[in-house]
């Protein structure tokens, strides 16, 4: 009776730590590897201060949650 038991015991064990270990990834590591496309954006400051300036005015408080972006503008660009 001992060995079913442990048996089973050690066959359940295995099973939690394999589901453990096939988990999703945290949400740090996934934004620290994000697709090309998403590493050129930028926060499109000029909207940000467009709509800040219009909820000042309309006595509200604005928290971005996610900003708005766009395309970020190449280096090669100032030249």
């Amino acid at each position: 009776m001992n060995a079913v038991f442990n048996a089973g015991c050690t066959i359940i064990a295995g099973m939690l730590l394999a589901g453990c270990a096939t988990t999703r990834e945290p949400s740090a590591n996934a934004m620290s590897r994000a697709p090309a496309s998403q590493a050129s954006q930028e926060i499109d400051t000029a909207y940000v201060q467009r709509v800040e300036r219009e909820a000042r005015r309309d006595d509200v408080d604005v928290q971005w949650v996610h900003p708005p972006t766009k395309a970020a503008s190449s280096s090669s660009d100032s030249d």
